[in-house]
Parts: C-alpha cells; structure tokens; sequence
C-alpha cells in the first residue's frame, strides 16, 4: 500500500475502491465459474459476465464501483498486458479492458490516473495481486 501524501485523500479511496472492485469481479468469476469482463470509459466502469465468444451474457451490480466517476476530472490510461495504451476518454469500444478467470487470474493491466501533484500507478497482477503506487512529478 501506498503512503498517504498530506492533505490528499482522492489517491487513497481511489487505490482502496478499485482495489475492493477489482478483488469482487475476481472473487465473483471464482464463485460463480464465470468469466468476467471489465470496461471502463472516462465516467463509468462496467462489469459483466461473458460466455464462451466473449460476448455478454449479464451486467454485474459491482457495489465497489462508485467512486470511478468522481475521477472523471483526471486524466486516465490503460496498459494491457502486451503493451497497448489507450486514454479512457478517447475509449468507445465494447471490448473489455480485463477479463477475470474462475481460476483466479485476469488478463492483468496498468491504470494509470493523473492527479495534480502525481500519477497513481495501479497494477492489476494476471495473478490477481493488485498494488498501487504513487509517482511525483
């Protein structure tokens, strides 16, 4: 976990709800036997089951979810696994940007969300770890 730099409480419950939203899609495909997708614009994240063509089956209600708009103001990027970038305000696609397996894993990625004073470093782990750094300008 991050330190908490003074005065800022936007970095912490950003880190700890996306850390409680992406530990509930993970529990949740391990639960049901279900792959999950994730996606995210520049003011709303979505989760959902898919079937075996990826295609989507239902939306999930993810209680930890909230919060992603209130980073709508900042920039945000998405590093998948192989090196892809894109800007969540500039992403319209209907692919999700994380899948998670009944197995415990997930295709794995960065996000990485532009505060004033620092960028937020989140790694999303294809192991299921997830851990958050801050880094200064």
């Amino acid at each position: 976990r991050h330190t908490r730099l003074q005065g800022d409480w936007s970095s912490d419950v950003c880190s700890s709800d996306l850390n409680k939203s992406f530990n509930y899609l993970s529990e949740e495909s391990i639960i049901t036997g279900d792959v999950i997708g994730w996606h995210a614009n520049n003011d709303n994240q979505f989760s959902y089951f898919l079937d075996n063509e990826n295609q989507i089956l239902s939306k999930i209600e993810n209680p930890f979810s909230r919060n992603w708009q209130n980073l709508r103001n900042y920039k945000k990027t998405f590093r998948s696994s192989d090196g892809s970038e894109i800007d969540f305000e500039l992403y319209d696609s209907d692919i999700p940007l994380l899948v998670f397996y009944p197995s415990g894993e997930s295709s794995g990625g960065f996000i990485s969300i532009y505060f004033d004073e620092y960028i937020q470093k989140i790694e999303i782990n294809s192991n299921g770890n997830i851990t958050s750094q801050i880094i200064n300008y």
